[in-house]
């Protein structure tokens, strides 16, 4: 019968409470390492692979983020109820609630102008802004609230099409069998 004696060696190394009460002592060895910015390990097994500390961030954030107010975040779940009655898919009304959340972190989009001056300084790109455009209009819509919706344009990108050269070195290969 196994016995917890912790002295005892087992085939596999250390018992388990003295190989936990060990690998708490390699944690927090590799955290005050890691705090003080030295090197740390991968895993706690020990692989030799050592990864440097990330970089310091000397800039600021773009804007400040803060918590949902209840006012927010009781809008947002009554638009995400009323996207399910008009009979939306879930991954459209998952993506709504995703962004509408995320803005409301940065600004109160209930007021129309002062969701226009986020929108105006924040740093997105071309079709991002148009989802957040469209998730916010039709919030607008479905409370009523009357907005002029900012000019934006989806970029359409093309699809990659690859090289005349790799299509038909590919069938050769499948042809000749070395595939």
């Amino acid at each position: 019968m196994y016995s917890r004696d912790i002295t005892r060696c087992s085939m596999r190394g250390l018992p388990n409470l003295q190989r936990n009460a060990e690998w708490g002592e390699a944690r927090s060895k590799a955290q005050s390492d890691f705090s003080r910015g030295g090197l740390r390990t991968l895993s706690r097994r020990g692989s030799g692979v050592r990864i440097p500390s990330p970089a310091p961030f000397h800039g600021t954030p773009a804007l400040p983020v803060e918590a949902l107010t209840p006012e927010l975040t009781t809008s947002i779940f009554q638009h995400a109820y009323w996207m399910q009655k008009q009979g939306y898919r879930p991954s459209t009304v998952r993506a709504a609630v995703k962004t509408l959340r995320a803005v409301g972190r940065r600004c109160d989009f209930l007021d129309p102008e002062t969701f226009k001056d986020y929108l105006s300084k924040a740093k997105y790109g071309e079709n991002r802004r148009d989802k957040i455009l469209g998730d916010v209009d039709r919030l607008y819509k479905q409370l009523g609230i009357k907005w002029y919706r900012p000019i934006s344009r989806r970029v359409e990108t093309l699809p990659f099409i690859p090289l005349e050269a790799i299509p038909c070195s590919y069938l050769c290969m499948r042809v000749s069998g070395s595939l």
